[in-house]
């Protein structure tokens, strides 16, 4: 995808629709964008677009979150983190047994 838009009367070109990146061919959330973007180009209705203002080379079409999508990151985040922690934890322990026992 892309489009084209104005900031302070220089014309940019950008093509990120989401914040989301990845295959999105079997998602709703990137069938209804898409829909919905087309209709737009149809009528030649305007798109809002979200700028940087620090770099106006920087946008993107839609900038909703997912709640599904952030929940099931937030889940793996937690799961991997706390395996992770265990092992480090665990590792620690370990360590610390063997420097304290005289050997």
């Amino acid at each position: 995808m892309r489009f084209r838009y104005t900031v302070a009367g220089q014309e940019y070109r950008g093509q990120r629709a989401s914040l989301h990146i990845g295959n999105g061919n079997a998602s709703l959330y990137y069938q209804q964008l898409g829909e919905r973007l087309e209709a737009a180009q149809r009528t030649g209705t305007p798109v809002p677009v979200w700028v940087n203002p620090a770099q106006p080379t920087e946008s993107i079409v839609d900038r909703s979150l997912r709640p599904g999508l952030l929940a099931l990151q937030l889940g793996l985040a937690l799961a991997f983190g706390g395996v992770g922690g265990n092992l480090l934890v665990r590792m620690g322990r370990t360590m610390w047994v063997r420097l304290r026992t005289p050997g």
